[in-house]
């Protein structure tokens, strides 16, 4: 009896009361640098938890594994640990980094309480909050700045930002809502349909909502030669539907990407629409579906070390693979900062040398090492297809990235972004990490992949080719990028990748010479110096891993010695 008693009072300490049976429980781990106020708590399913800190001085709270939404906020006391819309039990670890950096979230004029995160600096960037605890009656917000007038820095709510030491302020920045008087729409128990404006508003701001009832499409023609060349769309799910822009003037675009539907011909005629801002109004969801998610802490890398005498590797995936990051290291490392941002061959690489050249700096010198039978690589495509999908996966980690891409020679654009936000579901954030099979990061210190591969393996179907009808018109455009980046003070170096000869249509292996001929031939009227010939960069199936472009780790060195080689009499 005096057992039973004992184990009926050790069940009353460890169980919930009856009435919490239907609850979930919520952990927080212990750890280093910080004391809960309470480490378990119980809520109903969907519901949101918070937990009160005390850290350490000289540390702060940088990132949660919560498999959701979660905020960490901090006042001058404590820091609050706010986790959103708790499905199931849940375990909680929390990162505490030393040196952490501060930004501040100000209402600017809008409702809600500013508020302070501490972000860790090192590997990446942070990405801004989604000002989702902010509001404004008759107003969108469209992102932050550095300045509460607008005039300083505008960064996207949710994507990345450089803090400084001293911390950094992010003011809300608030548009108007265009008069309701300016808009014909039509209702039903849902919501409102725009079927037309009469106004003349620049900027254009589309209302959320229009008499009393949620905006929940745009019709076809509703803003047709719309003479505004600013149009910012509301922050709530809308869909669009076709020639809903025609012929208008608009030049710059502001969207958020919880967008049920934009496609491109939802912009037909609008030949002066360069510009396009995305903000976050979902999470992130790329770092759970494919590696190139990585792109934005690529990009990160060559942000993080501005400044410094850089090399600057970009092509595709067999850039990424096959540059071996110590050799490469080893030697160059002593002179120069080096960033791998190589990614993926069926991509457009007019989006990533757009960012690029932004980003460059007097001193850089890029060795591009384009796929010889990659289209999207030799700028012979400006098409973005079903194949960006996996470039929009790494642009969601930072949007504002393709703010500094030019949309007028593009195509495909809004059909290539809305298939990747449709495939998107719930539940990542920005701390999520790809990682490959066996739990490791997929990116290393200067942006390569440190997957070691010592085994093929089957199914290398991706095309290799030396057909010479695509060179037979040469690279106007390639040429034209790089005449851009020598403006912009970089040195151009191009170099050959991997060609795996077996992979090679048999009608065309007799033509490398003179593939390779009229490659060198194509680049003569652009600044850019090719340094090597295709011959000695042909590889076979037996040192290939998983495609025709991803060497086996003992390859893909002896790559990178032909790279230095050939580097080396430049270089010198």
């Amino acid at each position: 009896m005096r057992f039973l008693v004992s184990l009926l009072l050790c069940l009353c300490f460890v169980l919930p009361s009856c009435a919490e049976f239907d609850r979930v429980q919520v952990t927080l781990y212990t750890g280093d640098h910080f004391v809960a106020d309470t480490s378990i708590q119980w809520v109903l399913p969907g519901e949101d938890v918070s937990f009160s800190l005390q850290v350490d001085s000289g540390y702060a709270v940088t990132g949660a594994d919560y498999d959701g939404p979660y905020r960490i906020t901090r006042s001058s006391a404590k820091t609050m640990l706010t986790l959103f819309s708790v499905p199931y039990p849940t375990h909680v670890q929390l990162t505490v980094s030393p040196n952490a950096r501060t930004i501040t979230y100000d209402p600017n004029g809008g409702h809600g309480e500013a508020f302070s995160v501490d972000v860790s600096v090192t590997g990446r960037r942070p990405n801004t909050d989604q000002g989702k605890g902010f509001a404004r009656n008759g107003y969108t917000l469209t992102g932050w700045n550095t300045s509460p007038d607008g005039t300083g820095q505008r960064i996207g709510l949710g994507s990345r930002v450089s803090v400084p030491g001293e911390g950094l302020v992010l003011y809300a920045v608030w548009e108007k809502w265009a008069p309701e008087d300016a808009f014909t729409w039509e209702t039903d128990v849902e919501g409102a349909r725009i079927t037309g404006y009469t106004g003349t508003y620049d900027p254009l701001v589309i209302p959320a909502s229009l008499g009393g009832q949620p905006v929940l499409s745009i019709a076809e023609n509703a803003f047709s030669r719309c003479t505004a060349k600013t149009v910012v769309f509301p922050d709530t799910p809308i869909s669009v539907e076709k020639d809903a822009f025609q012929e208008a003037e608009l030049q710059t675009l502001v969207l958020f990407d919880n967008v049920l539907s934009l496609p491109d011909s939802a912009f037909s005629g609008c030949s002066d629409l360069t510009t396009l801002f995305i903000n976050a109004a979902t999470d992130p969801y790329g770092m759970r579906w494919r590696r190139e998610s990585v792109y934005a802490d690529k990009i990160d890398l060559l942000l993080l070390s501005e400044g410094q005498r850089r090399l600057i590797f970009y092509g595709g995936c067999s850039t990424w693979y096959n540059l071996d990051t110590a050799a490469i290291r080893t030697a160059f490392g002593d002179r120069y900062a080096i960033v791998n941002l190589g990614l993926n061959g069926t991509v457009s690489s007019y989006v990533q040398m757009e960012i690029l050249l932004s980003l460059l700096s007097p001193g850089d010198t890029v060795v591009h090492t384009p796929e010889i039978a990659s289209r999207k690589q030799l700028l012979t495509s400006l098409v973005m297809d079903e194949g960006d999908e996996k470039l929009w996966c790494g642009l969601e980690y930072n949007y504002d990235l393709f703010s500094l891409v030019p949309l007028t020679p593009l195509s495909g654009v809004f059909d290539s972004w809305q298939r990747y936000r449709n495939r998107k579901e719930p539940g990542g954030t920005y701390a999520d990490t790809y990682r490959d099979s066996s739990g490791r990061s997929y990116m290393d210190e200067i942006g390569g992949v440190p997957l070691i591969r010592t085994q093929s393996r089957p199914g290398l179907t991706d095309a290799v080719s030396l057909d010479t009808t695509l060179l037979s018109a040469g690279l106007p455009r390639l040429c034209e990028m790089y005449e851009r980046m020598a403006e912009k003070g970089a040195r151009v170096l191009v170099s050959s990748t991997c060609i795996n000869m077996d992979a090679v249509p048999e009608e065309e292996r007799e033509n490398l010479d003179a593939m390779d001929a009229l490659f060198h031939e194509a680049l003569k009227p652009s600044p850019a110096r090719v340094i090597s010939h295709l011959q000695p960069y042909v590889v076979r199936d037996t040192d290939c891993y998983d495609t025709n472009y991803h060497l086996l780790s003992q390859a893909a060195y002896a790559n990178t010695l032909l790279w230095i080689k050939d580097l080396q009499e430049v270089l010198q």
